[in-house]
Order: structure tokens, then sequence, then C-alpha cells
């Protein structure tokens, strides 16, 4: 039942009340009605009374609950310890006490005391007695169909498959109940009607409330936006199951994933088939799977915190795809990678009738699966508006430490650290391979961010899913050093004023895990966005609000390459592809040269020839930073080479409009 917190202020009042006989409990019992009920406790506990006959119809609950426990006890003494008769008798005492409860709140006899509050607080929104009967009927359809589960398996095919789309319809019943469905302007229009009422009685709490809300409404839907039009759990968030469990990683996700899209584009609901499969499973009806942590009712994807985009017409059933083979993968790849885990535990002695045992495997389970769990209650809602996938993160950190000072098991953690040795031998392996095939396109040094990735050209292809970043945070915070991804120098933190130190380090490190709105309100006030390129209103709300795959294809007419287009496509499928170029931006330049050369050929031509020159540059440095030569130089002697280069590059494209520029020799090296 749902726990009703009271505030102590009220509470003794209500103390108080009944102490002078005010209040009279027994005049609760005679009033039948919740509505009347409620209304007589204002006197009270004021605008508390809602929730003090929440409380008071718990207990009416709680009364007969105990009896049940007596007729539980009873039971174990008669048919003797962890014999199958006893546990099936004693499922039976149990479903029966619920089933009696569940009459007695959805549909009271006459003269019985009416439960609203409390049938409202297990449904989650209000619910007319008119539901209450629709409710009531899919609840018993469900229970019948449970009737052929013995505890262990179905008793027949058709039973499981009857239980697991009845279950699946009654929960629809109820989030229809929950979000009716409604279009938007409904929806801001119901919300504008509870702050009216909620601000008649407290203005701070209604403000606080409706700033909350819109943050969490504008985070929600643009990460599920950005996230969206793609199907790229199998190469990000499924990559170590790729890694450790390559068959579970096929069978349940890639081939699953991409028959979801498929019958969701064509009309079906591909969510509510897996959900009946998963209801219908003799681990979830056992509370096993909950227990885990891998599977509960109502369960989110971080990456889809909303289905608010799927409203959107045409488009919405694009959204919707997607949705449905993320969540698919996740929840798939999840329960078979529990089921295969549990049963190597099971195989060698491990007792999987021990919870700690389930909770430590669960745990496993969710971090292979990139869904990690911060404290004993998750991560704070303000964490949540602020930071993109905190449970990836911590997914992440669990696997690199293979749970290091967690509680788990000894079998879990001897897991955890074979897993662990497989991830990081695999992807050493790739990155020497490729480094065999193509000298230098893979980077070994963890102090670059280009570690854990493979060079094509401009383009990185990111073989690790994202986990690298931490690697390369520990790396440099512990030597105190880094190095260019582009020049390749190593460049040491220091304490003085201006430098980069370790703080830096940490804070750019959370400012790249910032969700969309964040990132908007970053660029701003900084005045360039990730790219260096000047932030504008335009710019920033279509990438807040754009898939990122869409972004990508968009980013093409920048850079058309093979590498880039390849990219692009990787990425649908999480594998995340970044094309870096040394850009300049001659308009920030003040110097005489440029500014002559501008004011020769005026603005359009002078952005023409500054993307000319960073073409023609970046081609030029990709290949002589190979060079056996150029490696061999000191930092300053290359760094004189980069900018001889740069100088030459210049005069050129500017000679080729017709303007030239006298200036002092540079020192001269041989040319590579």
């Amino acid at each position: 039942m749902p726990i009703v917190c009271i505030p102590q202020e009220t509470a003794n009042k209500i103390k108080e009340a009944i102490k002078g006989k005010d209040l009279k409990i027994a005049d609760l019992f005679k009033i039948k009605e919740t509505e009347a009920r409620v209304k007589y406790l204002e006197k009270f506990a004021g605008d508390k009374a809602g929730e003090i006959n929440a409380l008071f119809e718990q207990k009416i609950i709680l009364k007969n609950q105990f009896m049940g426990l007596k007729n539980f006890i009873s039971k174990i003494t008669q048919t003797g310890r962890y014999s199958k008769e006893k546990i099936a008798e004693l499922q039976k005492s149990v479903e029966d006490w619920k089933a009696q409860q569940m009459e007695r709140i959805f549909n009271p006899k006459e003269g019985e005391i009416a439960l609203d509050t409390l049938a409202d607080k297990i449904i989650g929104t209000h619910i007319s007695d008119v539901q209450k009967g629709e409710f009531l009927k899919l609840w018993k359809a469900t229970e019948l169909f449970k009737k052929d589960f013995d505890g262990e398996k179905w008793l027949s095919e058709q039973s499981k498959k009857d239980y697991g789309a009845s279950k699946v319809m009654m929960e629809n019943f109820v989030n229809e109940l929950k979000t009716g469905n409604l279009t938007l302007k409904e929806m801001l229009a119901e919300r504008v009607s509870k702050f009216k009422d909620t601000y008649e009685v407290n203005k701070t709490k209604a403000i606080t409330e409706l700033l909350m809300d819109s943050l969490k409404f504008i985070t929600d839907n643009s990460i599920s936006m950005v996230a969206t039009f793609d199907n790229s759990f199998m190469g990000r968030q499924g990559l170590k199951t790729l890694i450790t469990h390559p068959k579970i990683w096929w069978e349940k996700d890639v081939k699953n994933s991409f028959s979801d899209i498929y019958k969701t584009l064509k009309g079906e609901n591909a969510r509510d088939a897996l959900m009946a499969e998963l209801y219908s499973d003799p681990k979830y009806l056992s509370g096993e799977y909950e227990m885990a942590g891998i599977l509960k009712s109502k369960q989110i994807e971080e990456q889809f915190p909303s289905s608010g985009p799927a409203k959107i017409p045409v488009l919405g059933k694009f959204f919707t795809a997607s949705e449905n083979a993320f969540v698919g993968s996740a929840l798939r790849s999840r329960t078979a990678l529990y089921n295969k885990i549990s049963d190597i535990a099971k195989n060698q002695g491990v007792d999987m009738t021990n919870p700690e045992q389930i909770k430590s495997i669960g745990k496993l389970v969710s971090s292979l699966t990139a869904r990690g769990q911060w404290g004993k209650t998750g991560e704070p809602a303000i964490v949540r508006l602020l930071m993109w996938a905190p449970k990836m993160l911590k997914g992440n950190i669990d696997v690199l430490t293979a749970h290091l000072g967690q509680d788990i098991t000894p079998f879990a953690r001897k897991q955890a650290a074979v897993n662990l040795l497989k991830i990081v031998g695999t992807t050493a392996t790739v990155m020497m391979v490729a480094n065999a095939m193509k000298p230098g396109s893979a980077e070994l040094d963890p102090r670059s961010t280009d570690f854990g990735k493979i060079k094509v050209g401009n383009t990185r292809f990111d073989i690790t899913g994202g986990a690298a970043s931490l690697v390369v945070l520990a790396a440099r915070a512990i030597t105190n050093s880094s190095k260019s991804s582009t020049s390749g120098n190593i460049s040491k933190f220091g304490t003085g004023y201006g430098q980069t130190s370790r703080w830096d380090l940490l804070i750019n490190f959370l400012e790249g895990k910032t969700t969309p709105p964040v990132r908007f309100v970053m660029d701003l006030l900084e005045g360039q966005n990730v790219k260096g390129e000047k932030a504008t209103l335009g710019k920033e709300l279509v990438q807040t609000f754009t898939p990122i795959s869409i972004q990508n294809v968009i980013d093409l007419k920048d850079d058309n390459s093979t590498q880039a287009v390849l990219g692009a496509i990787l990425d649908v499928i999480g594998v995340s592809a970044n094309t870096y170029s040394i850009s300049t931006d001659w308009t920030q330049n003040t110097g005489k040269e440029l500014t002559a050369f501008r004011e020769k050929v005026g603005d359009n031509v002078f952005k023409e020839a500054n993307k000319t020159y960073d073409e023609q540059f970046n081609q030029w440095y990709l290949g002589v930073k190979l060079n056996p030569k150029f490696q061999a130089l000191t930092q300053d002697q290359k760094s004189t080479v980069v900018s001889n280069k740069k100088s030459e590059l210049k005069d050129k494209i500017m000679k080729s409009y017709g303007f030239t520029y006298k200036r002092a020799k540079s020192v001269k090296l041989p040319k590579l």
C-alpha cells in the first residue's frame, strides 16, 4: 500500500482533537462516503484532510491484512516447511486476501465504507466509479489467467499469452487514466488550472511546482527528441553485451530491434507484445526480476524520459519506432543476461534463492547495459535536470571498477572482474589491429581524447560506447597532464593564473555531460557552441530539439568526405563518430594582413577563402603528422613547421584572389 506522510504539525493537531474528543474515530466509520469523510476531517487537518483520510483507509485494509497474516502463519504450521503444497496454499491465501481487498476498494458493498482516496492512490490518479468497475474487470481477468501458473511454470501456453495480454491491457488502461491522451494544448490548460488552484492556497508552492514542472517538461522532451531517429542501443549501451555475451547481443538486441522498428512503422504495437511476453515470464511473476532491479512496472529508460514527441504528426511514428527499439533492446538484453548469469551461478552451486545473490547479479547486469544507480535511491531530480544520462555514467563507472567498494556477493564480483578483462582485452586488441593496418589510427595514450577511438581521416569512431572518457579523465588527473589530439603536444596542468588545473578538468568533463537545455544556456552565455561557432538563438534551438542523427546529416554539407558520411551512418546504430578539423575564424583576427585582405575582397569572398584555407591545411596536416621525419622533430620544431605551412597556404590563397602582402622572412626548416 502507498505510504502516506503527514506533517508533524498536522499530526499533533489530530492527536489533540482525539484527546479532547472533538474527533471521534467511531464517527469516521459511520461516514460511508469518502468526500463526506474528507470534509469532516478538514476541521482538524485543513488541506491535509485528504492525506489523513488516505491513512485511515489504509488502516482499514491493514486490519484485514493482519487477519490474513494469521491465516498465513496457520497454514505454515499445517503444511510443513518448503513443500510445494505449502507454497501453493500460501500463494492462494495471499491471492484470496488480495482479491477481497480489491473488491472492497473498487466495488464496495452497500453499507461499506467507500475507499475512494485509497483507490486513487493505487491507480495514481483520480478514478471514477464507472472506471473502478472497468479496472476491476481487467484485474479479475488477469488474475483468472494467472491461476494456470503453478509458481514455477505455466500449465498451458495459451494461458501464458492470455495473462500477458490482459496484464498489458490493464496497464494501458491505467496509463490512459493518468495521461488521458491529451493534446499539448489540453495538457497546458490542465496545468494552468492546477496552478490556479494551488496558487489560491500557497503562492510559493504554486510557483515552485510550476517552474520545476516546466523545466522537467522541456528537459525530458528535449532529451527524447535528440536521442531519437536511430537504433543506437546496439552500438552504445549494448556494446559491453557484444563483448561479454555476443550471442545475446545479436539475438536479443540487433535482430529484435530492427524488427521492432519495422513492426511499429507498419502499425503494430511492438512494445505491448514485448511487455506481454515479459510480464508472463516466471521470473517476473515470482518477483525475481523486480528484486534484481532489471524489470519493474512503469520502468522508464533515461534516454527516453518522455513520449511527448510521439504526438507530433507523421514524425511521431518514427519517434515511437526508435523508442520501442531502444526500450525493447534494453529489456530483452537485461533479462537474457540475468538468466544467463544466474544459470552460471546455479551450475557453480550458488544459492539463487538468496536475495543478495539476486540483487548482486541484477547490479552486474544493469551496469553492463548502461544502467547504474547512484546511492540507495538514485540520483536527485535536480541532477536529472542538469545531467544527460547519469545512470549510464554510473553504469560505466561500475564496469570499469568491477563494482569496487560495492556490497555485492563474491560470485558477482568475480563475474564483474571477468567482464572487465574481456572488455579491456577486446578493446586493446582492436586498437592494436587498427595500428597494425594503419599506424597512428588508434591513440594508445589515455591522456588524449582520441584514446579508445579509431581515426579515419578527420573522423574518430568510438569503440568503447563512451566509457573511454572516464579513462581519459582518470589518466589526466593522475598524471596532471594532457595530450593534444591535434598536435600531439603534452601539456602539464598548473596552478598559476589562467592555467588549466585538475578542477578545470573535472568541470569540463561535467560540462560535456549536460542536458541539451543546459548546453543551450551555456552556449548563449559563452557566445559560442562546442564547434567554436558563434552561438545564436536559432542555432541553439535547432541543436536542443533536433535528433543527433539529423544534425549529423546536416553537418555533411561542410564535410561530405567518405569517412564523414560513414560516421553519420554508424552514429545511427550507436557508434559515436566525430569529425574534427583544425579550423580558424579569420573574422576574429584583427591583424593588418587579414584586415587589408577583407577590405579588398569583401565579406563573402573573405569567408570563402577562410573555408578553403581550413580544408587545405587539414588535408596537409593529416598526412604530415604521420610522417616519421615530422614525428622525430622536437615540439618547438613541429610548431615552426606548422606555422610556416599556415603562412604558405594563406599567401597562396590570398594571391589566388589577386592580393599579396609582404612580411618578414620565416625561419626555414627542411620541407616534409
